[in-house]
């Protein structure tokens, strides 16, 4: 599935006597130019066929299927990844904790509140762990959950998804746990992120023993949010660490706002198969291999959409300035901003943020580098826009994010020979004028020239019933007195 306008993927089970369907699985929006695994496990009464069906989102995109089965027995997850859709992966509770966590669905009975669905399967089938409100949570109570224990060496990276929505909903806290002894946090996350599935990252420590992870909610407040967690997986490569993102592996934490847009961004390289709709090259590697992010700027309308939100960020004490690099090329190719948001601003219905960067027209076949300063004292994330402008085709990319603690350094600008093409068309128009001019002015010169050296040789006579003269005139006169 991929595509700036792709549409959705789903799957039903089809009861064979009662015609009544279920979704069991689907995926919207673009998942990327590469062949991805689907899988759901079902448990079977009667007998059921499988529907398939693909829905068109826009002008760009395709959805394409390939080698299906149907195998009896569990589903065979990738490794190291912890979904939770066959029971409890081998997780187990802890003794010494207050409460437990809940494995449950979206149509769970008992689950009042959201998520509506896991994020496995993205439907109200698929399961997750979660705490949610109620009259027995108090005040700092926890809920413990352990991993099966995990050879030494296993896993550089720790990947999760986690939901936390409602007003106080608590704190989620990661730990690593050595089989030898000792504990070490590897991340935490608290209050209202929004209704919706969030991606976290944390690097694991290597030291040579087997180990476990722990997850740990903690309760705020009574009656107010949940938390759930989902899709738990150890990684083999190192984490791309807290907003910095190249996207040679993966979109890391950076994701679309479906919901409220027209179109996606595309995680793509420089030899993209839509002419003219990506940076021949990326900004990390500068090749034809490496990865961006970018908009097909040849579909939709004028004024149409692309949200892209980042993770979560802790704030600092000496602020901090986030970079980026960006490639716009093309006639009014339209606008891309920057917003950066946080709790109290999305509260109060400000669903963007501060608007704190823009730039817009041609700014020619170059990467340019783009940065911001801020202080926040509360938790905050960045929301990338790109609004379409009326001209098509050209580029609109992004690559290299990355935010650091402290002030910005001085911006290097781009050599001279990467000027943009508007600027140069202009310089070209004005040397091709000047020279145009001089050209007739040295003509014009020439010619009168040979006109007053002819009638220079005309009689005294003659030149005395000249009654009109110009500067070539005043000369000649002179000359002959």
């Amino acid at each position: 599935m991929f595509g700036a306008t792709v549409g959705s993927l789903r799957l039903f089970l089809q009861s064979i006597d009662s015609r009544k369907t279920a979704l069991i699985w689907q995926r919207t929006g673009s998942q990327g130019n590469e062949w991805m695994l689907g899988q759901s496990h079902v448990t079977l009464r009667e007998v059921h066929q499988i529907l398939i069906d693909a829905s068109v989102g826009g002008e760009a995109g395709d959805i394409a299927l390939d080698d299906l089965s149907v195998t009896e027995g569990a589903c065979s997850p990738a490794d190291g990844l912890y979904d939770f859709e066959e029971g409890t992966c081998g997780w187990t509770q802890e003794a010494d904790d207050d409460l437990d966590w809940i494995r449950g669905a979206g149509h769970d009975p008992v689950l009042n509140s959201k998520p509506s669905s896991d994020h496995t399967t993205n439907t109200d089938r698929g399961y997750f762990y979660y705490l949610g409100s109620g009259s027995s949570r108090v005040r700092g109570h926890s809920a413990r959950m352990s991993s099966p224990l995990i050879s030494a060496g296993k896993g550089q990276c720790v990947y999760l998804w986690y939901y936390l929505s409602g007003q106080d909903p608590g704190t989620l806290s990661v730990y690593q746990e050595l089989s030898g002894g000792g504990q070490s946090q590897l991340l935490s996350q608290s209050g209202d992120q929004g209704k919706m599935w969030r991606f976290t990252q944390a690097p694991l420590s290597n030291r040579g023993s087997d180990y476990r992870i722990i997850v740990e909610g903690t309760m705020v407040q009574n009656n107010q949010g949940i938390m759930a967690i989902d899709d738990i997986q150890l990684s083999s490569y190192p984490c791309t660490g807290p907003g910095l993102c190249d996207f040679e592996m993966n979109m890391c934490s950076w994701r679309n706002v479906m919901e409220y847009d027209e179109t996606d961004w595309l995680r793509d390289q420089g030899n993209t198969q839509a002419p003219s709709t990506g940076p021949s090259t990326d900004h990390t590697t500068n090749s034809t291999t490496g990865y961006y992010l970018y908009v097909d700027s040849t579909v939709g309308r004028w004024g149409d959409r692309a949200l892209l939100i980042s993770e979560i960020f802790s704030p600092e004490s000496t602020g901090q300035c986030f970079t980026f690099w960006y490639h716009i090329l093309g006639h009014k190719i339209g606008t891309l901003n920057l917003y950066v948001n946080n709790r109290t601003m999305y509260g109060s219905g400000n669903s963007l943020g501060q608007h704190m960067w823009t730039e817009s027209g041609d700014q020619g076949n170059v990467w340019w580098k783009g940065r911001i300063y801020l202080q926040h004292k509360e938790p905050f994330w960045f929301v990338f826009e790109y609004k379409k402008g009326e001209g098509s085709p050209g580029d609109v990319a992004i690559d290299d994010l990355h935010i650091t603690p402290g002030s910005c350094d001085p911006v290097v600008e781009p050599p001279p020979t990467a000027a943009p093409t508007n600027v140069i068309a202009i310089g070209v128009g004005v040397t091709v004028m000047i020279l145009v001019i001089a050209i007739a002015c040295t003509t014009f010169y020439i010619l009168r020239r040979r006109k007053a050296n002819s009638e220079s040789l005309i009689g005294n006579d003659m030149m005395e019933i000249n009654v009109a003269y110009d500067l070539y005139d005043c000369e000649l006169q002179d000359s002959v007195t």
